[in-house]
C-alpha cells in the first residue's frame, strides 16, 4: 500500500514482552470433542464482517474514521498435500470524509499451507487495488512466505515482499494464544496476541516507512463467541509507534463470521 511514525524502542518491547507474558499454554476449546463427532470436509466457505473505529494498517491509521470490512474465504484442502485459500476482503469508509482520506480498498489474497507435524509453512499473493481511487491509490502487489508453530503461543512469522509499487519488505513476528474460559461460557474464549512489526526499504517510498528495521509493536486481545452459527469476536487493539510514520493509537473491532 503506498500510504504508511517514535517511541523508544526498549520501552515498546518490554510492554510487548510482558503482554505476550500472560499467554497461557492451552489447546483449542473442544477441538478433540470437535474432531471426533463432524467429518472432515474438503472444502470450507466463511463469509465475515467487521466493525473498526479506525482502518489500521502496519502501524498507520490509514483511515481516521468506522470502518465496515466485509470477506470471503473459502478453502480446499488436498489432505497431506496442503490447503489451497481464496479470500476477497473490502474497505468501506462508513463516515463522511471527503477524498483524500476517504477511499475503498479491495484486496484479493491466494494462498497455499502445508503442515510438517508442529510446523505449517504458507505462500501467498496479494492483489491491493482501490476502486474508484481514480488514481490518488496506485494498486500494488505482494507475495508473502512465512511459517507457524504448534507450540506455546503459536509463533508466527511472516515476510511480505511488494514488488509492484513500492517496492518494499515488511516482516511480522506474532505471538497469540486461545485460553478458553469455561466459567464464563462452555464457548467463550480470549486470545491475547502481540505483533512485532519491521520494514526494509520502505523509506526509499514517500510516506512509507522513515528507516529500516522495528517499524511498530501491536498488542491487544480478541474474544470469541459462539452463538449457533455466527462467531462473534469483539477486539481490542493498541499500536505503538516506533518508526515516524507509524501511530500510537488505540483502536478496537467486532468481527461477525458466518459458517456456510
Amino acid at each position: 500500500m503506498a500510504i504508511r511514525k517514535s517511541q523508544k524502542y526498549l520501552f515498546t518491547s518490554l510492554t510487548a514482552m510482558l503482554f505476550s507474558l500472560v499467554l497461557i499454554p492451552s489447546t483449542s476449546f473442544g477441538e478433540d470433542q470437535q474432531a471426533a463427532t463432524t467429518p472432515e470436509r474438503a472444502w470450507t466457505l466463511q463469509p465475515a464482517v467487521g466493525f473498526y473505529t479506525d482502518y489500521m494498517f502496519r502501524g498507520k491509521n490509514v483511515y481516521e474514521g468506522t470502518s465496515v470490512q466485509p470477506s470471503v474465504s473459502g478453502s480446499y484442502s488436498f489432505g497431506d498435500l496442503g490447503t489451497f485459500g481464496a479470500n476477497v476482503w473490502l474497505q468501506l469508509p462508513a463516515e463522511s470524509n471527503e477524498p483524500p482520506e476517504k477511499f475503498n480498498e479491495l484486496d484479493t489474497t491466494l494462498s497455499y499451507d502445508i503442515d510438517f507435524d508442529a510446523v505449517t509453512l504458507s505462500a501467498g499473493h496479494i492483489f491491493y487495488t482501490f476502486p474508484g481511487g481514480e488514481g490518488r491509490i496506485r494498486d500494488t502487489l505482494e507475495y508473502f512466505l512465512g511459517f507457524s508453530v504448534d507450540t506455546w503461543g503459536n509463533p508466527t512469522f511472516t515476510f511480505f515482499h511488494d514488488y509492484d509499487e513500492a517496492k518494499y519488505q515488511y516482516y511480522t513476528l506474532t505471538f497469540r494464544q486461545s485460553v478458553p474460559l469455561p466459567e464464563v461460557d462452555d464457548k467463550f474464549v480470549v486470545t491475547p496476541y502481540t505483533t512485532f512489526a519491521f520494514s526494509t526499504n520502505g523509506d526509499d517510498s514517500p510516506r512509507l516507512f522513515k528507516r529500516d528495521g522495528l517499524a511498530h509493536v501491536d498488542v491487544g486481545f480478541s474474544i470469541d463467541l459462539q452463538l449457533a452459527k455466527i462467531l462473534v469476536s469483539p477486539n481490542f487493539n493498541y499500536t505503538f509507534e516506533v518508526d515516524d510514520f507509524t501511530n500510537n493509537e488505540f483502536w478496537l473491532g467486532v468481527d461477525f463470521s458466518f459458517d456456510a
